[in-house]
């Protein structure tokens, strides 16, 4: 009997990969059935989320390639990398991206997307595994759920979809905290490309969905009192006139809206910052002080 070819191995462990994490995911589907409850308390249908299909992870990545790219996504500067990466519709050389990288770092992120079978390197250009990665957005939602459920050991669910809801059945991130229902609207691009229409489509989804925390997520840091902060100004006079509604600064780069509802940067990190919010939910008084 002939010796496989190494390309023919490798294309069968791949195959192999994809029906270990396909059956993985049918035998523990605990998170999804926690979300997915807790939506039908609330009078919606849960229609599923957490695709892995946009993810920049190569098609049946095992754990310990997650857990590599979850530790490097902890890193703001190989975020902004692999945005660049993301960017490129055609084979690039590593002078093409990493503009605000080092030329040792990008080498570095370079050589650890390559261990990973997140890009392939054909003489001196690299190109994305999965073909069908058009934007950061989709990896950097599972990124933040990753969070809740490695860091806060909380059940949690990116893109998510669900029936009956009028605003638009598409959510980013939804996690269960203490029983609580926490929605992040995650944004993926900097300050100047989100628009009003994005804000009030948060408020609107806040509104009808009605959790118990609301975070407004921008992968940035630069500030947010600059635009952001104004925006959301805007939509509380919009929906509330004569009302006195304040957009409060918490710490740094971190404001709330009353008790619930947060907007925060990644400035010094996204974890952090989540975990802020959080505490100030839980540590809200049962009784008026």
């Amino acid at each position: 009997m002939p010796e496989s070819s190494s390309s023919e191995i490798l294309a069968e462990l791949r195959r192999i990969r994809a029906e270990l994490r396909s059956l993985k995911e049918e035998l523990a589907p605990e998170a999804a059935d926690q979300v997915a409850a807790m939506f039908k308390r609330r009078g919606f249908t849960y229609m599923g989320g957490s695709s892995f299909d946009k993810l920049v992870l190569p098609p049946g990545a095992l754990p310990e390639t997650q857990n590599s790219i979850y530790r490097l996504l902890n890193k703001y500067s190989f975020r902004l990398f692999l945005r660049d990466v993301i960017k490129q519709t055609e084979p690039f050389t590593a002078g093409k991206v990493g503009k605000y990288s080092s030329a040792e770092t990008v080498r570095r992120y370079l050589a650890a997307l390559v261990s990973q079978n997140v890009l392939e390197k054909k003489e001196r250009r690299f190109s994305l595994v999965s073909r069908s990665v058009y934007s950061f957005g989709d990896t950097f939602e599972w990124y933040v759920s990753n969070i809740f459920t490695r860091e806060f050991l909380c059940p949690s669910q990116w893109g998510v979809k669900l029936r009956e809801v009028q605003c638009g059945g598409d959510l980013d991130v939804v996690a269960l905290v203490d029983g609580r229902f926490v929605y992040v609207e995650v944004k993926s691009s900097p300050p100047k490309h989100v628009e009003q229409n994005e804000i009030s489509a948060f408020f609107d989804r806040v509104l009808e969905l009605r959790p118990d925390a609301a975070i407004f997520l921008e992968d940035t840091r630069l500030r947010m009192k600059d635009k952001i902060v104004v925006m959301f100004e805007e939509e509380l006079r919009k929906r509330w006139p004569g009302e006195s509604i304040a957009v409060e600064r918490m710490r740094g780069e971190l404001f709330a809206v009353g008790e619930k509802l947060f907007i925060v940067n990644s400035k010094p990190d996204v974890a952090s910052n989540l975990a802020y919010c959080l505490g100030r939910v839980l540590a809200a008084p049962v009784l008026p002080p």
